[in-house]
């Protein structure tokens, strides 16, 4: 199964429970097997995507500087790219809409929740923000930049200061 199919299928899930959460709103109760497929959403279907986009993305980030390093300028300055950055940028197009159904049937699953006054949202991963991500080791070189700038006071008797920099790493994908 390609990647394109699974965010896919994924999508229309999503969507799927999207809809069916809907239908449940305008009933009186939540049966049993509503509540036993919300868990099993959450549980396994959302962990499990959300680790695949972020294996998926993590894969992209890798290939960016090696197919800058191979790539060999021709005549008006374009560079030479292999199938494989040509390939994941296709299947990572689908990851907005995947996300996007995602938020939409958790909202409708805060909805319904709130109406029937259950927590419906347990067994739910809380969803992240994929706009940047941080770079753990500049935030602890700025952490322990910092702390060493806290222990040594130049003459006057102030700390010195660092203009410090903050470098988020793009993950956002526009096409």
């Amino acid at each position: 199964m390609t990647t394109r199919v699974m965010f896919c299928s994924d999508t229309h899930n999503y969507i799927f429970l999207q809809h069916y959460i809907l239908y449940c709103q305008c009933q009186q109760e939540i049966s049993d097997n509503f509540r036993l497929l919300v868990e099993q959403v959450g549980t396994h279907l959302s962990q499990q995507v959300y680790a695949y986009i972020t294996y998926k993305e993590s894969i992209q980030i890798q290939a960016e500087p090696q197919q800058e390093s191979r790539g060999k300028k021709k005549g008006k300055g374009t560079t030479k790219s292999g199938p494989g950055k040509a390939s994941i940028k296709k299947d990572l197009r689908f990851i907005p809409e995947l996300i996007y159904a995602i938020e939409q049937s958790e909202k409708e699953l805060i909805k319904l929740g709130k109406k029937t006054k259950e927590n419906l949202m347990g067994s739910f991963k809380k969803s992240t923000s994929r706009d940047f991500r941080i770079d753990g080791t500049t935030v602890s070189a700025i952490l322990h930049g910092q702390e060493g700038d806290e222990d040594s006071v130049n003459g006057t008797g102030s700390p010195k200061t660092k203009k410090m920099k903050y470098s988020f790493a793009s993950n956002s994908t526009t096409d």
